[in-house]
Order: C-alpha cells, then sequence, then structure tokens
C-alpha cells in the first residue's frame, strides 16, 4: 500500500501544543506562530431600561381592562339602541324606567373607559419614551420626545404613534434605519383610529336633534366605536407582547446565538 505524503502547510507543532509549525511536505521547518481562539464580535446591547417588562405588563393588564369595559359598553349600546328604536317605532309604549337604567348604564361605563384610557395612556407613554431614549437614535424617525408629544400634536396624531412605535420594534432588534410599519400594527392604529372617530362623530349626532331618531343614530355609532376599541385594545396587547419580547431578548440575548467557533489566528 502507497502512503500519501502530507502536504505542506502548518499544523500543531508535535514539540509546543500552543504552537502552530509550518510543514514543508517533508519536513518540519523552523517557522512558527501561536494558536488561539479568537472569540466573535459581540453586538453591542442596547442600554433599555430594566423596568421595561414591568411597565409592558401593567400595559397588558390595563389594556384587558380596557378591552372588558369597550365590550361591556357595546353591549349596553346595542340594548340602548333596541330600547331607542322601539320607542321611535311606538312612542306609547316607552318606559322612562327603563330608559333611565340606561343612561346611567351608558354614563358609568362612558367614565370607566375614560379612566381606563388615561391611566393607560400615561403608563404606555413613559414605557415608550423609556424604550426610545435608550436605543440608537439612527434607527428612529424622531427624538424620544416626539414619542410622548406625537399622541397629542394635531394631524400628526394621525400617523406619528403607530410609525414610533415600528422605529422602537426595528431599533430594539438592531436595525440601522427607520423601519416600516408592521400589518398588525398598522391593523391596530386603523382599529384605534376607528374608535376614536366614532366617539366624536356621536356627540354632534346627538346634539343634532333631540328626537329620538337622532340618538338611536348616535347610539349605533357609538356601539360600533366600542367594538372598534374592543379590537384595538386586543391588537394593542399584541403591540406590547412583540415589543417586549424583543427587549428581553436584547437584555437577555441567547449565548448559543453568541458561541464562536475556534479560529486559527496568523503569526
Amino acid at each position: 500500500m502507497t502512503s500519501h505524503p502530507t502536504p505542506a502547510g502548518w499544523y500543531p507543532d508535535p514539540e509546543f501544543s500552543q504552537n502552530l509549525r509550518y510543514w514543508d511536505g517533508r519536513n518540519w521547518t523552523s517557522q512558527t506562530q501561536p494558536l488561539y481562539t479568537q472569540p466573535a464580535p459581540q453586538t453591542p446591547q442596547p442600554r433599555l431600561p430594566q423596568n421595561a417588562a414591568s411597565l409592558a405588563r401593567a400595559i397588558q393588564l390595563l389594556l384587558a381592562l380596557t378591552a372588558f369595559v369597550a365590550l361591556a359598553s357595546a353591549g349596553i349600546e346595542l340594548w340602548g339602541f333596541r330600547l331607542i328604536a322601539d320607542g321611535v317605532r311606538n312612542p306609547l309604549n316607552i318606559d322612562l324606567d327603563t330608559y333611565s337604567r340606561y343612561d346611567q348604564l351608558h354614563m358609568i361605563a362612558g367614565l370607566i373607559s375614560v379612566a381606563c384610557v388615561v391611566i393607560t395612556g400615561v403608563v404606555w407613554i413613559i414605557w415608550q419614551y423609556g424604550l426610545a431614549s435608550r436605543v440608537p437614535r439612527v434607527a428612529l424617525h424622531h427624538a424620544p420626545g416626539w414619542h410622548i408629544a406625537a399622541w397629542f400634536v394635531p394631524v400628526v396624531s394621525l400617523w406619528l404613534p403607530v410609525q414610533n412605535l415600528a422605529d422602537l420594534r426595528g431599533a430594539i432588534g438592531g436595525a440601522r434605519a427607520p423601519s416600516r410599519i408592521p400589518a398588525g400594527y398598522l391593523a391596530w392604529w386603523l382599529c384605534w383610529l376607528g374608535g376614536s372617530a366614532a366617539a366624536m362623530i356621536s356627540v354632534p349626532l346627538s346634539l343634532r336633534d333631540p328626537g329620538l331618531s337622532a340618538l338611536a343614530d348616535a347610539t349605533a355609532v357609538e356601539a360600533v366605536g366600542n367594538v372598534a376599541n374592543l379590537l384595538a385594545a386586543g391588537l394593542a396587547i399584541m403591540v406590547v407582547q412583540d415589543l417586549s419580547s424583543r427587549v428581553h431578548a436584547a437584555l437577555h440575548p441567547d449565548p448559543t446565538a453568541q458561541a464562536s467557533a475556534p479560529v486559527v489566528g496568523r503569526g
């Protein structure tokens, strides 16, 4: 059997295991170089706030409560619409006590809904600003201050908040440029705008005409708005969960993803 000679190249030094020695194809030469492992460069972790997870959980609980209130409010408005529509068809059958109960439930549900939105909004803004102030600015369209102001400035509030959240999503994941808006984020935002628009439309409808017909129209619009708010709250929970999972991945990176294979260094 014919043995094949070892080809020329760098091989572990038979005399010193921490070195490589050059084999010229027939003999070991005096050329050596160190053998060492070179870890792969680690991507810098975003300096994200440690309380981001706690705030995200609080927001999700508040959103769940908001969704429940929206569902109850939708049921109250549908009941009220049926009462008022029956009164329009047959005014002689109007029961003032039943109307009074609807009016009281309508007012209580409205107050609770406003309280849920205000409290959720305050916690949301604190959470969002904390993220925006820590991620790389290069991945954001706007400065962290606009992550607060965008919710209140007229006209820009129709679009900027969802764009800011999309930028945060990309920045947390390591993007180096502003991001496009994902479909789920856009669906949440359209539902939120729909619920807000219904709330603004229902008031002029009820004031336009003191009659029951106008009141029935306003009640129907409010019911539709509450359904939109219900969907918006559910989708908002998914948005917060998406961002929260990205924050968790950035704060607690998978060590197996950062493991590096040994690399031969050239001396």
